[in-house]
């Protein structure tokens, strides 16, 4: 009896994984669509590196996805004078430059649990590009001790706090015409970026 209760078990198991399959896999392929689409429609309706800067809070951050974080990151460190290069080895960084150093920068909207498995992908990309410094980007709130043991490591933490601080900054810098490359123009940088650093994304 409790043999074919068994063959049931693993019959019913079978059947479920068969039925449920296909399923998850649709769920799957329309998300993947659904995300490819917003993505073509938010680039298509781009606006202005300055006004995406002045008009983004570190509350907005956490409703943004990847690509949108991607293009707010790439503005963000554009108006402090680095040139910006997006990393293809590695999801979510970009490689900055700056007085002739270089940096590598990767953002995270994470939970806690996982910044020191980020932070350990971002120390192996720093050593594979042979790049001393690394920024993690994060709107989530970092532990003081963890922050002090990764800047032993090379790594420099830019937390929520820190971050609506920089946020803050380069805004008002922005609102002041502190910024001379884009004060006077309403339209995208991309041209700027792409005449100042032809390897800028």
């Amino acid at each position: 009896m409790s043999k074919t209760k068994t063959i049931l078990k693993r019959i019913f198991c079978v059947m479920l994984f068969v039925v449920l399959l296909p399923i998850i896999l649709v769920l799957l392929i329309i998300k993947a669509i659904s995300k490819k689409s917003r993505q073509k429609l938010y680039f298509k309706n781009k606006i202005s590196g300055r006004k995406l800067v002045m008009t983004t809070t570190v509350d907005t951050l956490d409703k943004m996805e990847d690509f949108e974080l991607g293009d707010f990151f790439k503005y963000l460190f554009f108006y402090q004078g680095f040139s910006t290069k997006k990393l293809d080895t590695i999801k979510n960084c970009l490689v900055l430059e700056k007085n002739n150093r270089l940096f590598l920068m990767m953002h995270s909207k994470s939970k806690q649990s996982k910044h020191e498995k980020l932070v350990s992908k971002l120390a192996e990309a720093m050593a594979q590009n042979n790049i001393q410094t690394g920024i993690y980007v994060t709107s989530a709130n970092i532990g003081e001790q963890f922050k002090i043991q990764q800047k032993t490591n090379g790594i420099d933490i830019i937390d929520r706090p820190a971050l609506a601080l920089l946020i803050q900054n380069v805004s008002k810098e922005l609102q002041n015409g502190s910024f001379v490359f884009d004060q006077d123009s309403d339209k995208p940088v991309d041209e700027l970026l792409e005449k100042m650093y032809p390897n800028s994304i």
